[in-house]
């Protein structure tokens, strides 16, 4: 039966087989006269024989890594276990070893390390390795090998961190404390050698141990530290020695596939899969350069796994998106949506012993201390991944959100070029997360209430301007939003409207839950904090966003240019104060473009920007009451005739006018008062007779 064996070369168990006996018939001749021969040339007294004879004996006993798993009756098994037997602890091995010089101890080192691999596979010749391992922890020896991580010679630095591998892992971990506390954690010279790595460490086919590297063979020795078998009192030890843990991450995304997928997944089932591990603890070993030292493994996305496995570029993701993107677990505290830290539902207002601890209140105004300085170094316009990570940090904690409008440098000055094209098209998806709405309602009610009735809203809702730096981003002044609906291209005014469109959205869904929230609470409209929050989220967002004479402007010229026809409410037939400005667009297609090249990009233009003019009418009445545009010029573009109909089929874009015009039909429906006999534009007929064709 083969033995099953993960890529370090460490079996998921040792294998019952017959004990070793070198006086039986077990031992077959050819073995018998190879023992006879190693025994006879490790008692010579050349000392160059005898090194010479370690080194051959070292080639003898190697087992590359695609020969795993090995049989039971390998040559090399049975050698080294019969040679155990023979000869108890290996003494010539160690009596050479106390006669080399440090540059010749690599020899009988690597010999111990070689035979004891092969000894780790039977449990029968386990009492074999043990009185090894017994002889070399138990002795001076161990003080001789924990001396030569100070030298130069890389060679025997190599060797001495696999022979604390080998014992480390010998019997799945039955000496791991020992080496734990004989490490010399504290020697200068130890870390600068997790930097010391073959120069094609990540190239494709290269494993864990064929061939291996000072760095590989200490990042295992540490990772058996914290692998799921290991006690949690040595876990415990290993992080709190400081950047002793966090170390190994340093450069992982050098690392070969192997060992990157190895840290990755020895970490998460060691760490996070330990539930006698402090929380506190796990948070403190994994800080954002931790996070964003794997997340330089996003840039391996072209490199494919071994044999079909997911490319390193997805395991990295899938860890960090299980890292930070859950509450409660991982990095991402479990928070109170759009309420700070530190602010008091009950009295709304922040908890701060006086103005002299301003910085401080700031500080602990999160609960997510960790996510923020990491989601700054990702790039979530250049990677999929990286995007779909930052949005899913964001949904679990929304409290995120106004930080990173400002600390993020992204460019949201409207201009056509690719970098703002992605910058938008960004902040339009995390403008686009659902509403933290479940944080209006008590937590300590969800989880003492036994009952399915929801729980009872708080006393206050969250900070206003909180609520309104998460929707619109902070360095998107109105001026901006402005220059965007008036810019020339097309793709400009599209995007910046669309981002607009779900601003306003997500503030009037917003308005709509605080008004079920002060009439479950049956507060006074005029004194209320339910009620007065929400008048003054709406008040503030209309400071920030376009009037409404601008989205006219861009509906009326999407729409087909200009109308004829003054201002006039449509059915009171009242001449407004003012007319909108004329518009800055230029009708004629400065880009260059022709009529029908520039037909499709202009419906898509008409189309949210119809879904604009009916989400200002919906969420924003007030804007809509303070503004001089006439509901007739605004219905005009909306319930276009059968010729516009036509040309619209001709060109294939039928659909996404009819979409435009059922956005007409649902603003009419917001429409308090209108007189729908009266002409609207330059339409022969009126808007009834206009909307019944629409509908059949």
């Amino acid at each position: 039966m083969a033995l099953s064996r993960t890529n370090d070369g460490a079996t998921d168990g040792p294998r019952k087989r017959a004990k070793y006996d070198t006086s039986s018939n077990e031992v077959s001749p050819a073995i018998a006269k190879e023992l006879r021969s190693i025994r006879a040339s490790l008692s010579s007294s050349n000392p160059q024989n005898v090194t010479s004879a370690l080194y051959a004996l070292a080639q003898r006993l190697v087992v590359r890594e695609d020969e795993h798993p090995l049989s039971p009756e390998d040559s090399r098994v049975l050698l080294a276990g019969a040679w155990s037997q023979a000869s108890p602890g290996l003494p010539e091995v160690f009596d050479m070893w106390a006669r080399c010089t440090p540059k010749e101890a690599s020899a009988p080192i690597s010999v111990l390390v070689r035979a004891l691999s092969l000894l780790n596979l039977d449990q029968d010749t386990h009492p074999s390795g043990s009185i090894i391992i017994k002889s070399l922890v138990l002795s001076s020896n161990i003080h001789r090998l924990t001396s030569y991580f100070g030298s130069t010679e890389k060679n025997l630095c190599f060797w001495t961190c696999r022979l604390f591998g080998a014992v480390s892992e010998f019997s799945d971990g039955q000496f791991r404390k020992e080496v734990f506390d004989v490490f010399p954690w504290g020697h200068n010279a130890l870390w600068p050698m997790l930097s010391m790595r073959r120069k094609d460490a990540n190239a494709e086919g290269h494993g864990l141990t064929n061939p291996p590297d000072i760095r590989t063979t200490l990042v295992l020795l540490i990772l058996s530290f914290i692998h799921p078998s290991t006690h949690t009192s040595i876990k415990l030890s290993l992080l709190d020695k400081g950047d002793a843990f966090s170390s190994i991450f340093r450069d992982i995304g050098k690392d070969s596939y192997a060992l990157a997928r190895r840290i990755l997944d020895v970490s998460w089932e060691g760490i996070w899969g330990d539930t006698r591990i402090p929380f506190g603890t796990k948070i403190a070993a994994f800080g954002d350069q931790v996070l964003t030292s794997i997340s330089n493994l996003y840039g391996r996305y072209e490199e494919e796994g071994p044999k079909g496995e997911p490319s390193i570029a997805d395991i990295a993701h899938h860890f960090l998106i299980a890292l930070c993107t859950r509450p409660g677990s991982g990095v991402c505290f479990k928070s109170r949506g759009w309420y700070p830290r530190n602010f008091d539902t009950r009295h709304h207002h922040f908890v701060a012993p006086d103005d002299h601890h301003a910085n401080r209140r700031q500080e602990n105004a999160l609960f997510n201390r960790v996510l923020p300085a990491f989601i700054k170094k990702l790039k979530p316009n250049d990677d999929s991944r990286q995007q779909e990570l930052v949005l899913k940090i964001f949904e679990a904690a929304p409290e995120l959100i106004p930080g990173f409008w400002l600390t993020s440098n992204m460019t949201l000055e409207p201009r056509l070029s690719s970098r703002w094209i992605t910058n938008i098209a960004l902040a339009t998806k995390i403008v686009a997360l659902p509403s933290p709405v479940w944080s209006f309602r008590s937590t300590t009610a969800r989880s003492a209430s036994s009952s399915t009735a929801p729980p009872p809203y708080v006393h206050s809702p969250p900070p206003i301007q909180f609520i309104l730096d998460s929707i619109v981003p902070g360095t998107l002044s109105k001026a901006a939003l402005i220059k965007g609906l008036r810019s020339s291209s097309a793709v400009v005014r599209h995007l910046t409207a669309s981002l607009l469109a779900h601003s306003i959205k997500k503030v009037g869904e917003i308005a709509e839950e605080m008004k079920r929230a002060s009439e479950a609470l049956e507060e006074d409209e005029s004194t209320g904090s339910w009620a007065v929050g929400r008048k003054e989220l709406l008040k503030d967002v209309s400071g920030r966003i376009p009037e409404l004479a601008e989205v006219a402007r861009m509906l009326d010229l999407e729409g087909g240019g200009k109308r004829a026809g003054e201002t006039v409410e449509g059915g009171k037939n009242k001449k407004q104060k003012g007319k909108a400005k004329p518009s800055t667009i230029d009708p004629s297609r400065q880009d260059g473009t022709t009529t029908s090249t520039a037909a499709a990009p202009s419906t898509l233009v008409h189309e949210v920007a119809s879904r604009l003019m009916w989400y200002y009418h919906r969420y924003l009445p007030h804007a809509v009451a303070e503004s001089y545009v006439g509901v007739r010029n605004i219905i005009a573009p909306l319930l276009e005739g059968d010729e516009s109909q036509k040309g619209a089929t001709e060109r294939g874009l039928l659909p996404l006018r009819t979409v435009s015009q059922l956005h007409g039909l649902r603003l009419l429906e917001e429409l308090e008062s209108y007189d729908w006999s009266v002409k609207i534009g330059v339409f022969s007929t009126n808007a009834n007779s206009n909307s019944i064709k629409l509908t059949n």
